[in-house]
């Protein structure tokens, strides 16, 4: 099924299926979407290829391709949606030019030491001065988010065309003080005076890798809802990640672009013409891998990274959406393997494959995930939702609408049935919760034309709740317990007109 996105308007709110024509919703079946950048021999992009000329195969066997699309620059705009007062959504905003312009810049500061970013010349401090760069040339159409991995994934800024914006949050980002002293066991290995110390760099590096990936996962939920291919630049001194976190970006449609920070080795050593600093190894392999795996392109080996990010931003403006239908009885055979062919000689491929968020590993506190994501400082998308909200007295009237593809319901009898779990919390200006948080579960059974009616405009839900003292930020779960899939959003309550 396709990914829907939302479209909110002064005066009326509404989530649009964006599905081909033939892309029909069947019950036993799952559009599996491929990604596709397609190049010449000189790495130029390739625009005008057909239908007709590719052909995709799932485990060696040949697909009927239901849905293309070609994406460009050069594709009609869409339109940006311009958001309502009191309409709040988690979804970001639409893309003015080709579906492919979203991009994420993440700065990996658990396993680099960037250093002190206003003496650009130290280490990978550059890094943080050549991304400055990078945002003085951004386009209209670039919609950047800038994150942090550190101990806890830090926002510096959420999806924007705003040039200013990013530059002047990114300036006013603080780099943490908890900062890795050595980016590898082998630099351990080499600079710790002491087998203690060795350890506890090994220990500590444990610990990151495992926050690191945790995070990663929080990012994949929150891009997951974003329709097409969505760009993550990893600016990092190594880039560890496991395999079930890249798959999960993978198939959120995230293409990873590793950017080594490190810049050209070897480097000399300050005040010491002629004397060179050791060259620890490079993570060729394992960036040229993660970056084969989803799509994208790794860069090493050079200083100019303020370019490499623009080439980043740039790969995949000339792509197609390429899908199939793969039945309930193929999953048997295990996850989708897609290679996609072009009958036009010269024409290189490299191909991503997209699928809707699915099913995840079934928990055995469900309640326990659902706090834990109400927690993460990004909001999960799986389960994309517009919420208008209305002051009335010390209480908000809230009217939700969610995209009803994204629900997974079942069809059993002639009903499309399923459940929902509700979580809503107030907080205060120190992330301290107030008042009671609410719990529920709403059983839904929906008959055939509430259903059609539903998956065109959107699954309605109305709610009231009484606004706590103290209470700065309000944000809601909606959670399919059966299969995991989530969708949260965050209210600032200061942007509620009418909200004292």
């Amino acid at each position: 099924m396709r990914q829907l996105s939302v479209f909110l308007s002064i005066t009326a709110v509404a989530l649009a299926q964006q599905a081909a024509p033939d892309a029909r919703f069947r019950v036993d079946t799952e559009l599996i979407q491929v990604n596709v950048i397609a190049q010449n021999a000189d790495g130029k992009p390739v625009a005008d290829l057909k239908r007709e000329e590719f052909r995709i195969f799932d485990r060696g066997v040949a697909q009927e391709i239901r849905l293309f699309e070609a994406e460009s620059e050069a594709t009609v705009p869409r339109p940006t949606g311009a958001k309502a007062s009191q309409v709040f959504t988690n979804q970001p905003p639409l893309s003015t030019g080709s579906r492919s312009g979203y991009a994420v810049i993440l700065l990996d500061t658990l396993h680099t030491n960037f250093g002190d970013p206003r003496k650009p010349e130290e280490g990978s401090g550059a890094a943080i001065h050549k991304t400055l760069e990078l945002l003085r040339s951004i386009s209209p159409s670039d919609k950047i988010a800038i994150y942090a991995l550190q101990r806890k994934l830090e926002v510096i800024c959420e999806f924007t065309s705003d040039r200013i914006l990013l530059e002047q949050r990114l300036r006013a980002w603080k780099i943490p003080i908890d900062m890795p002293v050595k980016t590898s066991e082998a630099m351990a290995e080499a600079f710790a005076p002491a087998k203690e110390m060795r350890e506890a760099a090994r220990i500590d590096a444990l610990g990151r890798i495992s926050a690191s990936d945790g995070e990663l996962l929080q990012v994949a939920d929150h891009l997951a809802g974003i329709p097409g291919r969505k760009n993550l630049i990893w600016i990092a001194d190594v880039f560890p990640v496991s395999g079930p976190a890249l798959q999960k970006l993978r198939e959120a449609g995230v293409a990873i672009y590793p950017v080594d920070a490190f810049g050209v080795c070897p480097q000399l050593v300050a005040d010491s013409p002629g004397e060179f600093a050791p060259c620890p190894p490079r993570p060729v392999d394992a960036m040229n891998a993660i970056a084969a795996f989803t799509g994208g392109l790794a860069y090493y080996y050079r200083n100019d990274l303020d370019v490499a990010m623009r080439e980043a931003l740039d790969d995949g403006r000339v792509s197609y959406t390429l899908g199939y239908y793969r039945f309930a009885k193929d999953s048997a055979a295990g996850p989708p393997q897609v290679t996609v062919q072009v009958s036009r000689r010269g024409v290189v491929l490299r191909s991503q494959t997209i699928r809707q968020p699915g099913p995840l590993p079934v928990s055995r506190d469900p309640k326990v995930d659902a706090i834990r994501t109400m927690n993460q400082p990004v909001d999960a998308t799986a389960i994309p939702i517009a919420l208008r909200i209305t002051p009335a007295g010390d209480s908000l009237d809230m009217y939700a609408l969610l995209d009803l593809s994204s629900l997974d319901l079942v069809l059993d009898h002639g009903v499309w049935s399923g459940k929902l779990k509700l979580l809503t919390r107030f907080t205060d200006a120190e992330g301290r919760a107030v008042g009671e948080a609410s719990d529920q579960t709403l059983t839904l059974s929906l008959r055939p034309a509430t259903y059609e009616k539903a998956a065109q405009l959107g699954f309605p839900y109305d709610l009231k709740l009484k606004t706590p003292a103290k209470a700065s930020e309000l944000k809601l779960l909606f959670m399919n317990p059966a299969t995991g899939k989530t969708g949260t959003v965050t209210v600032s309550l200061s942007d509620v007109k009418g909200h004292s």
